[in-house]
């Protein structure tokens, strides 16, 4: 028998390039330009691609690498030996291509989960814009409401403010009125047992109006809020004709020996009559009272419970009702 010469010899099959490469790498190029379904629809294609050839190719490979091992399996030893070699060689390109291609569908698979990963995030982020817009809109109708009820209780509080004001006013002038018929008796002495209706007809026959006790309503002290002086004796007239004209014959009392007319008082004390003010009038008064120094004016008097200013004999009476009319006094 012959021997083979070694060019004879079948040389080993050539490596079988992974028909999944260049598909690959296009893909791998591609991701970055299409759409996400599309390229997850094109790994699919390919993966199925890949396994379906991996199933035709493999066997035939290895029955063909048989065959020819079984073919040479009556040479001698040493074509046996190298026909091993041969084989061994070719299993081994064999396992080298299986191993690229499994390497390639790990790749495939690895691409596969980020997409899907990329998707999930896709959705959460899509989930959470449109809780965002949901929220947004919640809002913007919530603060259209709320801008409404402001706008509303803000009208409301206006109304409430001017009901207010006018209240306040009918109750100021309701106590103006009230006191019409009072009058205020300062700097009178203080003594024990005293009668204040009689120490106040003492003093109205002084000055040529003369009262009895049953022309007083009601007469007594009010609270002692100055320790050095005593406090004024207010009096209720029942006709307001008494009231007047002890108004009007008041300015006799500088002209008296007021010693005379109660006991323990010095000559130097100044009694007066004043009209029973309201709070609010009396503190207009003396607010007013500051600016006549501070402006100039010449009068300042009360007159059925309202203050009244005037500059000069020349110039109109400013009556003052409320605070701004104090800034008329210039």
């Amino acid at each position: 028998m012959d021997t083979p010469s070694k060019s004879s010899a079948p040389s080993p099959p050539p490596r079988r390039k992974s028909p999944s490469n260049q598909p690959m790498r296009t893909a791998a190029t591609m991701t970055n330009t299409i759409e996400l379904d599309d390229v997850t629809n094109l790994v699919s294609v390919l993966e199925s691609t890949v396994l379906k050839t991996l199933r035709i190719e493999i066997p035939a490979i290895i029955e063909q690498h048989i065959e020819k091992h079984l073919e040479r399996s009556t040479f001698d030893s040493t074509h046996a030996i190298t026909n091993s070699a041969c084989l061994e060689e070719s299993l081994t390109s064999l396992k080298d291509s299986i191993n690229e291609i499994k390497t390639e569908v790990t790749s495939f698979g690895q691409i596969k989960n980020e997409i899907h990963e990329i998707k999930e995030s896709q959705h959460f982020m899509s989930k959470k814009f449109d809780e965002l817009c949901s929220s947004q809109s919640e809002l913007k109708k919530l603060a259209i409401k709320t801008k409404k009820r402001v706008a509303d209780l803000e009208n409301l509080v206006q109304e409430l403010e001017e009901k207010i004001d006018i209240l306040t006013e009918r109750q100021q002038d309701h106590e103006r009125r009230s006191r019409l018929d009072n009058l205020e008796f300062h700097n009178i002495p203080f003594s024990t047992g005293e009668n204040c209706e009689n120490l106040i007809t003492d003093l109205c026959k002084k000055i040529d109006v003369p009262i009895q006790s049953f022309d007083i309503s009601n007469c007594h002290r009010l609270s002692k809020n100055n320790k050095k002086k005593p406090s004024p004796i207010i009096a209720k007239f029942i006709n307001r004709k008494t009231r007047d004209r002890i108004i009007k014959n008041r300015s006799k009392i500088k002209s008296l020996d007021i010693s005379t007319v109660f006991q323990k008082i010095s000559r130097s004390t100044k009694v007066f009559v004043i009209e029973n003010l309201s709070d609010t009038n009396k503190d207009l008064f003396f607010k007013a009272r500051d600016l006549k120094r501070a402006c100039g004016y010449k009068f300042l008097w009360t007159n059925n419970g309202r203050v009244l200013i005037k500059k000069n004999l020349d110039t109109a009476t400013i009556p003052i009702i409320t605070e701004d009319d104090l800034l008329l006094i210039k």
